[in-house]
C-alpha cells in the first residue's frame, strides 16, 4: 500500500520551496494505480498532464531561461484546456449528473493558473515553485477525489 506522503509526491519535483520530493520507481508505479480512473483516454491524458508539469519543473530548474519556461507553461495550459474539454464532453455525452460541479473545479484551476501565468509573464519567475506545488497537489487531489466519482459511472456505461 502506498503512503499518503508518496501520493503528494506524484510529480518528480525536487527544487527549493516546492515542498515535494522526487519519487522512486516503486512509488511511481503505486501512484499510477492510485490515480487511475479506469477510463483509458482520461488516464492517458492525466499522465500527459503530469509529464508536462514535470517538464515545466525541469525547465525552471535547468536555467534555460524564462522563454523556455514560458513555452512549457503555455503547452501545459493548452493541454489542460484540451483535457478539460475532452473530459467534459464525455460527461455531457453520458449525461453525468456531476458535470456542473466538475466543470466548476476545472474553472477554478483555469482561473488560478491564469493568475499565476499573468505574474510569470510580468517577470515574476519566483512564483514557479509555488505554481509547481499548487499544480501537483491540485491535480493529484482532483484525480483521486473528483475524477474518481465518475469512474464507476463511465465504466457502467461502457467507457473504459
Amino acid at each position: 500500500m502506498c503512503s499518503h506522503s508518496a501520493v503528494l509526491a506524484i510529480v518528480k519535483l525536487a527544487g527549493p520551496g516546492t515542498g515535494l520530493t522526487r519519487v522512486t520507481d516503486e512509488q511511481s508505479i503505486c501512484l499510477e494505480r492510485q490515480l487511475q480512473v479506469k477510463v483509458m483516454a482520461m488516464d492517458n491524458q492525466h499522465k500527459r498532464l503530469f509529464d508536462l508539469i514535470n517538464e515545466f519543473n525541469d525547465a525552471v530548474h535547468s536555467g534555460r531561461g524564462r522563454d523556455a519556461d514560458s513555452d512549457v507553461l503555455l503547452r501545459l495550459i493548452d493541454y489542460t484546456r484540451y483535457h478539460f474539454s475532452a473530459e467534459e464532453k464525455l460527461m455531457e455525452r453520458l449525461k453525468y449528473a456531476g458535470l456542473p460541479t466538475h466543470r466548476g473545479e476545472h474553472r477554478y484551476l483555469s482561473e488560478k493558473v491564469q493568475a499565476f501565468k499573468k505574474e510569470f509573464d510580468a517577470g515574476n519567475t519566483n512564483i514557479a515553485p509555488e505554481l509547481l506545488k499548487f499544480l501537483g497537489k491540485w491535480l493529484t487531489n482532483h484525480i483521486q477525489v473528483v475524477d474518481q466519482k465518475y469512474s464507476d459511472f463511465m465504466n457502467t456505461h461502457g467507457v473504459h
